[in-house]
């Protein structure tokens, strides 16, 4: 088999090791620093509804709350998808 051939070859993940004994360290598993700001998502309660007014004044009172944003603050292309 040459160098570049790597079919059939056992070729462990670098972490596979760690991932099955318990050793693995993931993002939920690592500490915040301290005064980290976070965000939260509010979505809609129904599907494919047509949201015609929102009021967040109890949200943007809430303890912690430093900003709110919403779709009109988006400029251009409200968007997160990749393919554009």
């Amino acid at each position: 088999m040459s160098k570049e051939n790597y079919i059939e070859e056992i070729r462990p993940h670098d972490s596979a090791y760690k991932h099955v004994s318990g050793y693995a360290e993931y993002i939920d598993d690592i500490n915040e620093p301290k005064n980290t700001i976070y965000g939260a998502i509010g979505l809609s309660k129904k599907a494919h509804a047509i949201i015609k007014k929102i009021d967040l004044t109890e949200v943007k009172k809430s303890e912690g709350v430093i900003s709110v944003v919403t779709q009109s603050d988006i400029t251009g292309r409200n968007d997160v998808g990749p393919v554009f």
